[in-house]
């Protein structure tokens, strides 16, 4: 599906929640940890290594929509480019026992790999675009010269919608690597969760400590523009000071429970700035009357930004100063004058924080989507979807672009600090 001014490609995720045990994380001062570049792209139609090794990885960022990412699985390594998802957990591949008009490129082979073993587990997950049946396997898993070895991980076996689809430039996203917490692993059989790749890194002590840092890059960087780091923090792809705020828990929907699940932070405050004044977004609803903040996931794998609907529509009438707003019927965005892109009107979300709240000031310049067309109307990259409720709001990429991430999984915390070239501001 397209839209005249953006192609899209939208993961939304289904909350499959497990409890999961405090991992015994440790801090070190070993020189051990992993620079990666991201892939930005946009859909057709996202061993151990010697102390101080430092390897460079990219992700790739094509048209706006997707940041992907290089990796390999098995002995001898098969290489595969996948989604990079702060929003999901998991990490699968398409099988060879894929159907071919189904899983139409790079597959993995279990047979040519002398480390695989199975796990005799299967789940299911609906994505926004599509859905996967897949089983649980192991095998070791790389990412740059790091590896995990007996990594659990997904082998797809069917694959529905729009979840794998070549680019412009051949570039096929074949697969999603998560990045999300062990309790959002979609372990549907035993129900019991198990630690993702990068969680492995940080407890097995292969990276010198348990975070990962991010770098999008701006919207119009197309190709491999983006950087994540694993066990360190870049202070090149940054301004200013890193702003810490905690994670916040979300109910395990399995056992309805608190636990940590998403890179979910509480959001106290949706303010306007406009002519040096302040303009409020009410957030009270009386769904979250009783709450002093709402859940919102900093999700990479979702390319804008979902709020309730009545919070939307609400910072887009502030913003245009219209009462009357035009959304694309076709795909509920909503549509603004392109001039606002050059407007000194900034978005302010106030996070939760330990001491005082933290605020994230966002340029309309990532918010107004340009035109393909070069006509007047723009897309807006705060929309809605009328299935949300204040436990799932999404952060996509609209907004994550403009500033620089580090996830903290030792302590449960989100940094966040403006990036290199971007008009955002983090007080």
């Amino acid at each position: 599906m397209y839209t005249k001014w953006l192609q899209i490609l939208i993961l939304s995720h289904v909350i499959i929640s497990i409890e999961a045990a405090a991992l015994p994380f440790q801090h070190t001062t070993l020189n051990r940890h992993i620079q990666l570049p991201l892939l930005k792209r946009n859909p057709g139609s996202l061993l151990k290594r010697s102390v101080g090794d430092i390897s460079t990885l990219e992700l790739y960022n094509e048209l706006k929509t997707e940041y992907l990412i290089k990796m390999s699985i098995g002995t001898p390594p098969q290489e595969f480019i996948v989604a990079f998802d702060t929003g999901s957990s998991d990490t699968w591949v398409p099988s060879v026992e894929c159907p071919k008009e189904e899983c139409t490129s790079v597959t993995f082979n279990s047979s040519l790999s002398s480390t695989f073993k199975p796990a005799n587990m299967s789940f299911n997950i609906t994505y926004g675009q599509g859905h996967i049946a897949a089983k649980y396997v192991k095998d070791t898993m790389r990412l740059g010269n790091t590896s995990v070895e007996e990594q659990m991980f997904g082998l797809a076996t069917s694959v529905g919608g729009r979840i794998i689809a070549p680019t412009d430039n051949n570039i096929t996203s074949n697969g999603i690597f998560g990045f999300g917490f062990p309790g959002l692993t979609a372990n549907s059989n035993t129900a019991q969760a198990y630690d993702p790749f990068v969680f492995s890194l940080a407890k097995k002590n292969l990276i010198s400590d348990p975070i990962f840092s991010v770098y999008l890059g701006s919207m119009n960087d197309d190709g491999w523009s983006g950087e994540l780091m694993l066990g360190a923090i870049n202070p090149k792809r940054y301004t200013g000071d890193l702003k810490y705020v905690p994670v916040q828990h979300n109910i395990d929907y399995k056992s309805n429970k608190q636990d940590y699940t998403y890179w979910s932070i509480g959001i106290q405050e949706i303010n306007i700035i406009k002519n040096n004044q302040s303009l409020s977004v009410n957030l009270s609803t009386t769904e979250n009357k009783n709450s002093t903040f709402q859940n919102a996931m900093l999700d990479t794998g979702t390319t804008y930004t979902y709020l309730t609907k009545e919070w939307s529509d609400r910072i887009v009438r502030l913003v245009t100063q219209q009462q009357t707003i035009e959304t694309d019927p076709l795909h509920g965005l909503y549509m603004v004058d392109c001039n606002l892109r050059t407007s000194q009107i900034k978005l302010e979300l106030v996070i939760a924080s330990s001491s005082q709240p933290v605020r994230w000031q966002i340029d309309m310049e990532d918010l107004v989507l340009s035109s393909s067309s070069g006509g007047n109307q723009c897309g807006f990259g705060i929309t809605f979807d009328n299935k949300s409720k204040n436990s799932n709001l999404v952060i996509g990429d609209t907004i994550l672009r403009s500033s620089y991430l580090v996830f903290d999984m030792g302590q449960k915390r989100v940094g966040i600090a403006s990036a290199v070239g971007m008009k955002s501001k983090v007080t």
